[in-house]
């Protein structure tokens, strides 16, 4: 049926494969795909669609956009997210897929027609459904108030780990890989502020479901590795995970 599938309370689940791939998208390119991604339904149809349905309205209740410009910024960032090619590695066959994970996208012109068709590519779809392993799960809601993509890629990296526990150490040159920085910020400190310490407090700020820290692990005189921590957020006003004392690399040998 032609109509909006999405609830604030919907569930994201991909798989972990995907998660790891590069994506260039800024933050509203990246919920509007999460948002698309929780309108597949996986339990009470028989047959999975790889076509979804969604509002306008509820994209720009998602963004709370009330501007007189908000309808040419979406069919912006639209274009966007039909542009992004995604690299997946399946790390058991060691192959590689490129994907346009929504190549094809249809709404009105109209301001007052407000269904929006998102057609996935075929060939996303196994990493979005019928998963039995190896997957992450997450409400949307989690990721509503998050500002920066590298708040939604940090979040959506903790959520990948949470089952090793409370804690993951990660080298720099993974999580420059992962949030496609490997040629931005050359500068420690710089990619430090924005790729990781903003995203902390953004994501911190934001009343997801957790709270979080990082420590810098040196090798000597070279930051070569991040320790990423977290919690349950215990209430709204809970946004601050308190730091241990930063470690060596030693400490973990």
């Amino acid at each position: 049926m032609e109509q909006n599938q999405f609830k604030i309370e919907n569930k994201s689940v991909q798989s972990n494969d995907l998660i790891r791939s590069v994506w260039s998208l800024d933050s509203v390119g990246l919920k509007i795909f999460e948002m698309a991604v929780s309108c597949i339904d996986t339990v009470t149809s028989s047959k999975i669609d790889n076509v979804v349905y969604l509002s306008k309205k509820a994209i720009f209740n998602m963004f709370s956009a009330t501007d007189e410009n908000r309808y040419s910024r979406f069919q912006h960032h639209l274009k966007n997210l039909q542009k992004q090619v995604v690299t997946v590695r399946n790390y058991e066959s060691d192959k590689i897929t490129q994907i346009v994970p929504i190549p094809t996208i249809t709404y009105g012109i109209k301001d007052d027609d407000d269904l929006i068709k998102f057609e996935f590519n075929t060939h996303i779809m196994p990493y979005l459904v019928e998963l039995k392993r190896n997957y992450t799960s997450y409400q949307i809601e989690n990721i509503r108030n998050m500002t920066s993509r590298y708040s939604i890629l940090l979040y959506k990296f903790i959520k990948m780990n949470s089952f090793k526990g409370n804690s993951i150490i990660v080298s720099v040159e993974e999580y420059r890989r992962y949030t496609d920085t490997i040629k931005r910020y050359k500068v420690f400190s710089d990619w430090e502020k924005r790729v990781i310490n903003d995203a902390m407090n953004d994501l911190n700020q934001s009343r997801a479901d957790i709270v979080m820290a990082y420590e810098k692990i040196r090798s000597g005189n070279k930051i070569n590795a991040i320790r990423l921590k977290w919690r349950d957020r215990t209430s709204y006003n809970d946004t601050k995970y308190e730091n241990d004392d930063q470690m060596t690399i030693d400490d973990f040998k």
